[in-house]
């Protein structure tokens, strides 16, 4: 009997650790998400993001380019970064609302692009961040269930993109990565009219033009 005891014990303690091991790595991927990420969704829910109001169109089209089978993203072309993050806003909004067929259960996450900018210009350095963040994301249990949208601002950090001449070639190395995760999509934004030019773009985008 007293063996029986101590065994249930012993197991009972092992399972109580186990659990306090997933919590703690449950609550290491949320804090690793929330620095490197703006959350919209909840900003949204909290009355944090302002809609302007942009053109319906332009939230339309984000939406059918999401929702196509084919692997494209779109990607948002303004002079304005106000009026690019402004459209970026009005479809997480419409998302919380609950006003976006077939994004019932999706999330909206802003990368904070700032925080990596001084390591664009060091090979490889982007793309294994970004391999980690998307760690985080596939290892976050608690939203698994969640279909998950990065949006990447790359007016944040213009200047030290025009230094490295980024273009749909490089963004499209980045994005085949991560070609085979089934919840994560992208939508982009730039004023450099030159992106849209290049003989790649249409391999990996489509155009919002706002």
């Amino acid at each position: 009997q007293k063996k029986k005891a101590g065994k249930k014990e012993e197991a009972q303690e092992e399972l109580e650790a186990l659990k306090n091991q997933m919590n703690a790595d449950q609550e290491k991927a949320r804090r690793g998400l929330n620095a490197s990420f703006e959350h919209l969704n909840l900003e949204a829910y909290e009355g944090l993001l302002a809609d302007l109001r942009p053109p319906f169109e332009a939230i339309e089209s984000i939406a059918s380019i999401l929702r196509q089978k084919r692997r494209s993203y779109p990607l948002l072309l303004s002079d304005s970064l106000l009026a690019q993050k402004m459209v970026v806003d009005s479809f997480a909004l419409a998302i919380a609302g609950g006003n976006l067929q077939g994004f019932e259960h999706t999330r909206v996450l802003r990368l904070k692009l700032e925080a990596l900018k001084d390591y664009f210009s060091l090979v490889g350095y982007f793309e294994l961040r970004m391999r980690e963040i998307i760690e985080l994301i596939e290892s976050d249990d608690v939203n698994k269930s969640l279909k998950t949208i990065i949006v990447i601002d790359f007016d944040d950090v213009k200047d030290e993109l025009e230094k490295i001449r980024i273009n749909p070639f490089l963004l499209g190395y980045f994005l085949r990565m991560f070609k085979d995760l089934k919840t994560i999509s992208f939508i982009m934004s730039t004023s450099r009219r030159v992106t849209i030019e290049d003989d790649s773009f249409d391999r990996y985008f489509s155009l919002v033009e706002i």
